[in-house]
């Protein structure tokens, strides 16, 4: 173990730090930059005025190799911060009256002499192997940091700004001379950090994740990417380019994305085994890794369990990317939506993304580890797709009656975790298993009925929505329609008979003075606002036209807005209606029409057994047949 200065580390002739393929990207943030920059302002300004200055401890570079070119096990975030800051007083320097220290700095701290033909970049004292930050680090190297991009790029704008401020604040001639001469030699003097180099003999996992600093704290999954690649050895780069690739790119550069997936990975394997109260990586490495050498038998060291760490990470992390991005056609779709709380995207994304999933909050049911498992997990449970299918539209079909009937409570139940360990007590599970298992919990048509009369409610908007959505999907051909219906912002549930019904919508005997009629007018009020919440009071409208609509009265909302404006089968068969008023009877039958219609599209437990509701889920066209008026034709 050796304590350098920054000078020490970069200065030594022909060294190259190269940052190994599975590192993290540089994550370093403002509040990282700000701490270092407020530590080097004060030191150099207590040197300025010729004061005591100690030395200042920034942390440990962990290294491996003894020779010229060293991977860095840890301290990869802190050596690229020190380059970038090399950078920024290089291009001042050379931008100002002090173009010798600019050379020195290029020639001594950033680059090592060569005479050879080999890319310059080669020769970089310290070289990022993951293209978008090697991309932007040439960049600031190379002299063009306007074309750098990324957090490298921020942090380089940064410092630039930082120190161009800092060294301006002068009335002294020449000032700005003598301070970034002065900020550039406290940097390299003062500033030190304990560089660790590795023996072969080393636990470098084990090292790793006992170091801690002050940059940004290391996620979950960045605990176990370092822990795998470590124990990896000689073969990390076969296993990075077949298995771990995708986890460097997009949306997965995300450390909640990759900390929900891995929560939900070990859910999935462990099921009731999963204990909240460990972390997720000591999980992993206690409980995971040990089911993992159990069957077959493996030793710790052998090649194979590290392969078949690397290949169920990778089958599970497709599964995953299926069910975030998938669309509203796919039977994983309704299992991403229970996981926002049916949270729609907005009218310009047309895809629910990772990113879309951080922003509206996960939930992490129990039911979202159970989906990764049965579509990660398929050819080993001899599932066809058809079969797949089949379980994923009957737990739909369980979960959208339990969560009518129990409501948000329902979320807390430890069915799937349940599922999960009965699945893994058997060598093939079907449809008939998952029925059996819920049946006694799984509410029958009256109880849905009952609840059904009430999901107008303001919160419960958002799955009404989906159910309404649905039923306009199930209903409409889409052979024969021109519309593409999309789970969108944009898209509203409409209250026929309005909320505020009072002003617009008159009682049958408003004008009437006689004591029975004002009773019956009474009687009357009490039923409308019994039967708002209904859903046969409810339908779908855009945003801009439920807004227009608000409170009119029947016959403008009929004739104005759903005849003129709204093409969606379930709103257009209101304004097809041969009537002008609308009100509790209206409501009532539209209710029954729309009650037989949801139970069969989500059938009781029976009701997905049955070879009628299974054909109509696998067939290419799932409309149901109804007539002009909603009623189902038999």
């Amino acid at each position: 173990m050796d304590d350098k200065k920054i000078e020490d580390l970069f200065s030594e002739h022909g060294v190259k730090y190269r940052i190994p393929i599975y590192q993290r990207h540089y994550v370093w943030e403002n509040n990282n930059w700000q701490h270092l920059w407020d530590d080097l302002r004060e030191k150099a300004d207590l040197v300025l005025i010729d004061e005591d200055v100690e030395q200042h401890f920034t942390g440990v570079i962990v290294i491996r190799g003894d020779n010229e070119t060293r991977e860095i096990v840890d301290g990869q975030q802190r050596l690229t911060t020190f380059q970038i800051i090399l950078c920024v007083i290089r291009d001042l320097c050379q931008e100002g009256t002090d173009p010798g220290i600019a050379d020195l700095i290029e020639a001594e701290l950033l680059c090592n002499k060569s005479d050879s033909d080999l890319d310059p970049v080669e020769n970089y004292k310290l070289l990022p192997t993951a293209e978008s930050d090697r991309k932007a680090f040439v960049s600031l190297v190379s002299g063009n940091a306007a074309e750098g991009s990324g957090r490298i790029q921020d942090a380089y704008v940064y410092f630039r700004n930082e120190i161009e401020a800092y060294i301006t604040e002068t009335t002294e001639e020449n000032g700005a001379e003598k301070k970034i001469l002065n900020l550039f030699n406290v940097f390299l003097d003062y500033f030190r950090v304990v560089e660790l180099k590795l023996d072969p003999t080393d636990e470098a996992a084990k090292i790793f994740e006992a170091l801690n600093g002050r940059g940004r704290a290391l996620s979950q999954f960045d605990h176990l990417r370092n822990n795998v690649f470590l124990r990896a050895e000689n073969d990390r780069d076969r296993l990075y380019l077949q298995y771990w690739q995708h986890f460097n790119e997009g949306d997965w550069c995300s450390d909640e994305v990759m900390d929900h997936f891995l929560r939900n990975f070990l859910k999935a394997k462990l099921g009731q085994g999963f204990d909240n109260k460990l972390p997720q990586f000591d999980l992993y490495q206690r409980v995971y890794r040990k089911k993992l050498r159990e069957n077959p038998k493996l030793d710790e060291d052998n090649p194979a369990l590290i392969e078949r760490e690397f290949g169920e990470l990778k089958r599970y992390s497709d599964a995953y990317t299926e069910i975030a991005n998938c669309d509203q056609d796919n039977p994983l779709w309704f299992y991403h939506l229970i996981e926002t709380g049916f949270q729609p995207n907005s009218a310009q994304d047309n895809s629910l993304r990772f990113y879309h999933l951080i922003e509206t909050g996960f939930k992490t049911t129990s039911w979202f580890p159970l989906i990764l498992l049965l579509k990660s997990e398929k050819d080993k449970l001899g599932l066809s797709d058809d079969n797949l299918e089949l379980i994923l539209r009957s737990l739909e079909s369980y979960i959208v009656r339990c969560l009518l009937v129990y409501g948000p409570k329902f979320y807390r139940r430890d069915e799937g975790n349940s599922i999960i360990s009965l699945i893994k007590r058997r060598d093939r599970f079907t449809v008939n298993d998952i029925v059996e298992y819920l049946k006694q919990r799984w509410p029958n048509d009256q109880q849905v009925k009952s609840v059904l009369r009430k999901v107008g409610t303001k919160k419960q908007r958002r799955f009404t929505k989906y159910i309404l959505f649905q039923i306009e999907r199930t209903i409409t051909d889409p052979s024969r329609s021109d519309v593409v219906l999309k789970f969108d912002k944009e898209l509203n549930v409409e209250h026929v008979m309005p909320e505020e019904w009072k002003k617009n919508w008159a009682l049958p005997h408003a004008e009437e003075s006689d004591p029975k009629k004002r009773a019956l007018n009474a009687e009357r009020a009490l039923e409308r606002n019994q039967d708002l919440q209904s859903i046969g009071n409810l339908t779908l409208l855009t945003e801009k036209l439920n807004h227009e609509l608000g409170n009119a009265e029947f016959l403008v909302k009929k004739e104005k807005g759903y005849k003129k404006h709204s093409r969606l089968k379930i709103t257009k068969k209101i304004s097809d209606l041969n009537t002008k008023k609308w009100d509790v009877e209206e409501i009532r039958e539209r209710e029954r029409k729309l009650l037989n219609l949801f139970c069969k599209i989500w059938p009781s437990a029976t009701g997905v057994l049955e070879p009628e509701w299974r054909s109509r889920v696998l067939s290419d066209n799932p409309t149901l047949a109804v007539s002009d008026n909603l009623t189902l034709q038999t």
